[in-house]
């Protein structure tokens, strides 16, 4: 799922949960892990209600098993959340990062990348909820910690086009265009054009260009879009 193969993931996933239900019974951390990542699956195939139960599911085996003060928990937390932005219930959403992101800080340490996982995917809920500012100051912090811990790391560039995106909001365009340029790079490399982060981010790309007055370099992005 890191390198969106989406047509291979499939059958191995399905068949490891089903695998999963009966080798280990249903309250088995394992199973939780084997749901979480069928999840993602289901989400970026857009089944969206099949992924959220499959990520509740995996949440509350992980918390029978662990108690609510475990990193598995901040994970779920994780990916439910953004499931939850995808489907624009941001009041949902929200607290569900904020307490991922607080448990992140605490269980791993400030300055890990795990980190940067959390305070991305905040930072999207403030850009999809006009909160541009906030989003900034997330999208910095975890610029920074990429910088010092994984600075080649795919999810590095994908910050970089959300902060683009967060000062194309506030009318930086001239700050915007370097940080999409170099974000959308790395995400296109490493994700190719026809998966769902790359999508995200040629939006990011058309939205400042056609708001700075440069509708021509928004035109191969819109190409992008409009063949998938």
């Amino acid at each position: 799922l890191e390198l969106g193969r989406l047509d291979e993931a499939g059958p191995l996933l399905e068949q490891s949960v089903e695998l999963g239900r009966e080798a280990l019974g249903s309250e088995h951390p394992e199973l939780a892990n084997m749901l979480s990542s069928f999840g993602e699956l289901l989400h970026l195939r857009g089944n969206s209600e099949a992924a959220e139960s499959a990520y509740r599911e995996s949440l509350a085996i992980r918390r029978k098993a662990f108690g609510d003060d475990h990193i598995t928990i901040a994970n779920s937390f994780n990916v439910l959340a953004f499931l939850l932005v995808d489907e624009e219930r941001f009041a949902e959403a929200e607290p569900l990062y904020q307490q991922s992101l607080e448990m992140r800080r605490r269980l791993y340490g400030p300055r890990r990348v795990e980190v940067t996982f959390a305070l991305n995917g905040l930072a999207r809920l403030y850009l999809r909820t006009q909160r541009p500012l906030e989003a900034e100051a997330l999208l910095r912090e975890s610029l920074s910690i990429f910088d010092e811990t994984h600075p080649t790391h795919w999810r590095r560039g994908y910050a970089e086009c959300l902060l683009g995106a967060a000062l194309t909001m506030q009318v930086r365009y001239d700050e915007a265009d370097p940080h999409l340029v170099e974000g959308l790079s790395i995400v296109r490399k490493a994700r190719g054009d026809g998966d769902s982060f790359s999508r995200e981010v040629f939006q990011y790309a058309i939205d400042l260009y056609d708001a700075w007055g440069k509708p021509d370099q928004a035109t191969p992005f819109r190409a992008l879009l409009q063949s998938q």
